[in-house]
């Protein structure tokens, strides 16, 4: 994790624009006995997992914490904050055994360039025990963790055997409904980005149950193929589906040009269709050629307006006189590089394995 947080900084620092600063937001939550805690707020406080609102796919958790990180050592201080507050246990299996499934999520904002933002997921899944091996109040709790890692390993089962080679169908998405551990990781499992699965196992004889399904597990994962896509705005998308189209009319156009040279020497009537095939199939990729530059012009357009509106908005809140209220003032800044974004959570509704 150390080496993930400093890689991630190094990335951002060499794109940044400008003297822009390089910042992300982190949040951390448990599941715990199928309830979702804040890890970094109220941790007694009991959160849900909603679908997020049409045309955006998956699901989220609404009041979650997320805490505004400068560096890499600001990062490290919020993921060592969340881990104090997980429920963990000792047992035959190991002295601090996590007690929950635990997600990490950092977001990076979209730049104003355009630039799409995105999202890293760390997930730390608790392990499968045997009832058996469970006594008191930790029979219930393995007893959670184990169903919910059945409904995850069905979710990759799905995947596995999709016909659209990972992507998620109406018969796949009804799986991921069955757990929140499901729903949280669904975008990270169905989503255009890359998934990394991490295994750990014991060499001891009298844990090669629990190595064995571990082992299962992450075949299973291995097994999943899907395309991996960059995150674009719809216009960028309309574009780049043109810009698909013309290839393809312009492969097809050059095949043509070779069918009709081997028909005029032989002089017979597929010459001629062959030619006006060629016409027909110019026209269309000229017509189509002149629709993808209108759609640029208008995405350069509709840039060059949000810009001028940004740097409008940005001149008259700079103009405004600041004004003192000490009922509504923010927290300052903490000295470790991390800024709370939001505090007590409840059910309020908020806006993606």
């Amino acid at each position: 994790m150390p080496r993930a947080a400093q890689f991630l900084f190094t990335v951002l620092t060499s794109a940044r624009e400008g003297t822009a600063r390089c910042t992300v937001r982190a949040s951390f939550m448990e599941i715990y006995n199928e309830t979702v805690l804040d890890l970094l707020g109220n941790t007694a406080a009991k959160l849900d997992v909603h679908q997020r609102p049409s045309p955006e796919q998956g699901f989220y958790v609404p009041g979650l914490s997320q805490v505004e990180c400068s560096g890499p050592a600001a990062l490290l201080q919020v993921l060592r904050q969340g881990i104090q507050a997980r429920h963990t246990a000792g047992h035959a299996l190991s002295r601090e055994s996590s007690r929950a499934h635990a997600i990490f999520t950092v977001e990076m904002p979209a730049k104003s360039s355009g630039r799409p933002g995105g999202r890293l997921v760390f997930a730390d899944l608790a392990g499968s025990e045997r009832i058996k091996k469970s006594a008191g109040a930790q029979q219930m709790e393995t007893a959670h963790i184990n169903k919910s890692l059945l409904m995850l390993s069905n979710c990759v089962s799905a995947l596995t055997n999709s016909p659209n080679g990972g992507c998620p169908t109406s018969a796949t998405s009804s799986t991921f409904r069955n757990s929140k551990l499901t729903k949280v990781l669904m975008e990270s499992l169905c989503g255009t980005g890359y998934t990394l699965v991490l295994a750990a196992v014991s060499p001891a004889q009298r844990h090669f149950d629990e190595t064995a399904n571990t082992l299962f597990f992450a075949a299973k994962c291995a097994n999943i193929t899907r395309r991996v896509e960059p995150k674009l705005q719809p216009h960028q998308r309309e574009v780049r589906d043109l810009q698909d189209t013309v290839d393809a009319l312009r492969a097809e156009l050059t095949e043509a040009h070779r069918a009709a040279a081997a028909a005029t020497d032989s002089g017979t009537e597929v010459a001629l269709s062959a030619r006006a095939e060629i016409h027909r199939q110019q026209a269309e990729m000229e017509c189509l050629r002149h629709e993808l530059v209108e759609e640029r012009k208008q995405a350069a357009e509709m840039q060059r307006e949000l810009d001028a509106l940004r740097t409008t908005t940005s001149r008259r809140s700079s103009s405004k006189p600041k004004s003192r209220c000490s009922s509504t003032s923010m927290p300052p800044h903490s000295s470790r590089g991390g800024t709370r974004t939001s505090k007590a959570f409840g059910n309020e509704l908020n806006p993606r394995q």
